[in-house]
This record gives structure tokens, sequence and C-alpha cells, in this order.
């Protein structure tokens, strides 16, 4: 049953994981869209049609630079919080997912929604590639990165990151695994005009693509690549047996020349304080559900 169709328009924020019905015969995009058929799309990576094979499991914690048509911004993922979702989130960025994936739901006050592929053979694949529900170690705080749902287990590759302080989703079971620790001006700069308009589109974007979204919403943002960022490098250890490096010795100090008195100090400047930390927003009611 699809999600979307039972829940206020307001509330529908998670992704989809229920098959929109296939198009009949030739059936094509809607009139006045761009069809699949009419633009040449490449045959996408092997590694982006097979969900099962990735499932390495994420480092502890790791960076991912995302760049976008607003700029960048940087996520840090804790896989504490919520391992299943860290473990997909790392999977998705470490096989190229995140290229040309189109913000397609931003409510301003509440989240930025994204996750569905451009490429229909690709949202295809994933679309029942679903990971299993953990609790809510971390909440929906402002810059949070969490993924979007439309029932128990449907988290597949959907996301939001929250506007500001969200606390009522928290109860209904969506649990942050990831925060965005720079450019935060750049999330809260995406084109908001739509609103929650292609919300409800989300079962086009899936079977005809970015080609047919673009036509529909054409000043959409979009993210045209996520790399993960280089991890500190590990202090070095000696193997077992082996002797450690000596140290260099420093060079014996020459005799230091007579010091000239200090000219008396002048007063310092006083130390202007820190702003003060802006409090959480109240956080909005609804819930980020999928729908197609």
């Amino acid at each position: 049953m699809n999600i979307s169709r039972l829940l206020p328009v307001g509330l529908c924020l998670a992704a989809c994981n229920s098959a929109p019905a296939e198009p009949a015969g030739d059936a094509r995009a809607p009139t006045g869209a761009v069809a699949l058929a009419d633009v040449p799309l490449a045959e996408p990576d092997a590694k982006l049609l097979a969900p099962e094979k990735a499932t390495e499991k994420a480092p502890d914690t790791f960076k991912v630079k995302f760049a976008t048509t607003r700029g960048e911004f940087t996520v840090e993922a804790h896989r504490d919080w919520a391992p299943n979702g860290a473990d997909r989130f790392y999977n998705l960025v470490r096989i190229g997912f995140f290229s040309d994936v189109v913000f397609f739901r931003v409510v301003d006050g509440f989240v930025a929604q994204f996750g569905i592929h451009g490429h229909p053979k690709v949202a295809k694949a994933w679309q029942n590639a679903n990971i299993q529900d953990e609790p809510v170690k971390e909440g929906n705080r402002r810059g949070r990165l969490v993924f979007a749902k439309g029932g128990p287990n449907s988290r597949s590759t959907q996301f939001f990151i929250n506007f500001k302080d969200n606390a009522s989703l928290d109860s209904m079971g969506f649990p942050a695994f990831a925060e965005v620790v720079a450019g935060m001006g750049v999330v809260d700069s995406l084109n908001k005009e739509y609103g929650e308009q292609p919300t409800s589109k989300q079962g086009e974007l899936t079977r005809f693509g970015n080609a047919w979204l673009k036509g529909q919403f054409p000043n959409l943002d979009s993210i045209q690549s996520a790399t993960l960022l280089p991890s500190a490098e590990p202090a070095k250890t000696v193997e077992p047996g082996k002797t450690a490096e000596p140290t260099t010795t420093a060079e014996p100090s020459k005799t230091a020349e007579p010091v000239k008195p200090a000219e008396p100090s002048k007063p310092g400047a006083p130390v202007k304080p820190g702003a003060p930390v802006k409090p959480g927003a109240t956080p909005k009611a609804g819930s980020p559900n999928q729908g197609h």
C-alpha cells in the first residue's frame, strides 16, 4: 500500500519502497514531460545495479563531502548511532550512487529530502533493497542526516537533512546516523520554491528518472557527487621484534646572547566573548514517510 496516500501531504517525508506500477505497453511520461525513451541514457555502472554486493562494514566514524549545485557540505557519520544505516550510507557513497541525485523535497523549516537515483534502472534495482530498523539513539536535531521510510523495515536509499530540531520524529522511529559538520549554510540555501509539490511524484521519478523530474521542476538542486574523505593517519607502531629508530639527538645549544631588558608592556586588549549559541527551533510535528 502506498503510504503517501494515507498520510497528509505535509507528513509524507520518507521514501516509498513499495514498487510503483510499471507503465503499460509503450506508456511514457505524462504530457509535457520529457519521456525516458526520448533521452539516451548510458548504461549504469554494474556496481550500481547490485545492492546485494554493497555490504561492507563502515568504519566507526567517517566523513563524506557532498558537491551540489549550491556548493559543498560535509557530513560525519557515526556507526554506533545506527549501524545498519551507517553501513548502507557508506556503501552507497563507496559505489558512486550519489551522482546527479536531486533534492526533490525541500520544505522550509522542516527537511531536505533526496535519494531516488536519476537513472530508472538504478532506482528500480534499489527500490526494495531495504535494511532493518534500529532504535533511535540520536535524534532529529538540526543538521542531522536520517533515512526516510514508508513503514517498518523500509529504509533503502532515501534520506533527509533536518533544517531544525524535529524531536517529534524521534518517537516515530527515525534514527539519525550522521550530521552536517561543515557547510550547513549550503544546505539551508537549497531551492525551496516547489516545497511539497514533487513529493507525490516519486513514482514518476523512479520510473522516468531525472529527465522527467527536471522537465517538471527545472530549478531543483541536486547532488553532483559524494566523496569519502580520508581519515586521519594513525600513529605508527613498532612491529614485534624490531627496535624503534633512535630519536635524533639535538645539537648542543649555543651560548645565548645577553637578553635585552624588555620594554614595559602595553595593556592588552580585552578578549571578545564568543557569540551565544542560538537555541534550537521549536520542533515541527510530522513524519518523513517514503511515498512513490
